[in-house]
C-alpha cells in the first residue's frame, strides 16, 4: 500500500470549498494540494490506513512557501448555485 505524505514540510494553512467537497492545504514546500473531501470520507471508512492513500486532485506550485490560502465560490452566469471546479488563487511575495 502506499501512502501519500500530505506536504513535504510543515502546513502553513488550510481552506475548505464553500460546500465542503474540497479542502485545499497550503505549505511551507510551495505547494497548495487540493483535496476530495468524499475519497478521503470512504478511504478513511474503510481504514484509518486507506486514508493515507488518497492523493491530492490538484497540485499547484510556487516560487516561495504558502502562508495563507482561501476558498470563494464562483457564481455561474446562468444563475445556478456556487460551484467549486474552479479556484482563484493570488500569490504576492
Amino acid at each position: 500500500m502506499h501512502h501519500t505524505k500530505a506536504h513535504a514540510r510543515i502546513i502553513w494553512a488550510g481552506a475548505f470549498g464553500a460546500n465542503g467537497a474540497v479542502i485545499l492545504t497550503a505549505s511551507r514546500d510551495k505547494v497548495v494540494k487540493v483535496w476530495d473531501v468524499t475519497a478521503l470520507v470512504a478511504a478513511a471508512a474503510a481504514s484509518p490506513v486507506a486514508a493515507s492513500t488518497v492523493a491530492p486532485g490538484a497540485q499547484l506550485f510556487f516560487p516561495h512557501g504558502i502562508n495563507a490560502v482561501d476558498v470563494a465560490p464562483v457564481q455561474t452566469v446562468d444563475g445556478y448555485s456556487s460551484i467549486e471546479s474552479r479556484f482563484l488563487l493570488a500569490h504576492v511575495r
